[in-house]
């Protein structure tokens, strides 16, 4: 069991990709990449405290991209 610590992930943000120059076409491929590069590392047994910015939207948006 490990524990990450992260922020800032910015889901379905679309201004994010500008902003901070994020190389991505748009937030469906940014949020995939994103999900992605999450299940490659952090584990079911993992604890992960993520510190603010999670997901730009309603809480559709925040249960999707939570549940991928």
């Amino acid at each position: 069991m490990a524990v990450y610590y992260t922020s800032d992930t910015h889901f379905c943000h679309k201004n994010i990709l500008h902003y901070e120059n994020r190389p991505y076409q748009d937030t469906e491929e940014m949020d995939a990449a994103l999900i992605e590069k999450w299940n490659n590392v952090v584990s079911k047994n993992d604890t992960v405290y993520h510190l603010g910015d999670f997901v730009f939207g309603g809480t559709t948006k925040w249960e999707k991209s939570f549940h991928n």
